[in-house]
């Protein structure tokens, strides 16, 4: 990983009034829905994922577009180093803003005195951190096709599609046709129910080794795009 590119990642999407306009409304409405709302408990505070893609669209793609990444990799900078920085920076970013978050939604909600218990707060936590890490892999797989914010546009039709996939499946009596939505579903929105899997009963090792290998096969998948695109460093 490469702190430079991490940092710098960082300050161009703090420098993006659009995406601070966006990350704002999703970190303040929540918030105030706790401050009225009683008995909710920390559900509304599931923004991750959202904060995720306000940081991570066009992870790759508008560095691309912009013509920045050829001139990053006349630097000794490798492809790699690049595309890990950018992820490891958007998940970073998306989990820090999710837990700031979540430490303000539980003061409210311990003014209400529905402070949840320790555990509960805990997994609730990992949730979001383990969310905003999937939601970025697959945005980086997707910014490593497609130009510009194309990676969000995707994320968002493979997430529709995957939805649509299992009502389709229900009607036409086609289980494997439910199985494939469930599939794609689980891929767009890569993350794991902590307390569910923790539940008590057995732990449902398909769900982890299901999540890990999205992450790692999106990351190395778009590292292998990545180290295969080639880049015109020609001026016009």
């Amino acid at each position: 990983m490469n702190q430079t590119l991490i940092a710098a990642f960082l300050r161009q999407r703090a420098g993006s009034p659009a995406r601070l306009v966006l990350a704002l409304a999703f970190f303040v409405f929540p918030l105030l829905f706790l401050s009225f709302a009683r008995g909710v408990g920390l559900a509304p505070l599931k923004t991750a994922a959202a904060f995720a893609l306000f940081l991570g669209a066009g992870l790759i793609g508008q560095d691309v577009s912009s013509g920045t990444l050829q001139l990053l990799f006349a630097r000794p900078v490798t492809r790699s180093e690049y595309a890990l920085s950018r992820w490891l920076g958007a998940a970073l970013g998306a989990s820090c803003l999710a837990m700031v978050q979540i430490a303000i939604g539980v003061a409210l909600l311990a003014l209400h005195d529905e402070a949840p218990a320790a555990r509960d707060l805990a997994l609730f936590a990992g949730e979001q951190i383990l969310s905003a890490f999937g939601t970025t892999s697959v945005l980086l797989l997707f910014s490593t096709l497609l130009p510009g914010v194309g990676d969000f546009l995707a994320l968002f039709a493979t997430g529709f599609v995957g939805q649509a996939l299992q009502p389709a499946g229900a009607l036409l009596k086609a289980p494997w046709l439910t199985r494939a939505g469930e599939e794609v579903g689980r891929f767009a929105g890569a993350g794991l129910e902590l307390a569910r899997l923790f539940a008590g009963g057995p732990v449902s090792w398909f769900e982890v080794v299901s999540y890990v290998s999205t992450v790692t096969l999106c990351l190395a998948l778009g590292i292998a795009i990545l180290n295969r695109r080639e880049l015109s460093y020609a001026t016009e």
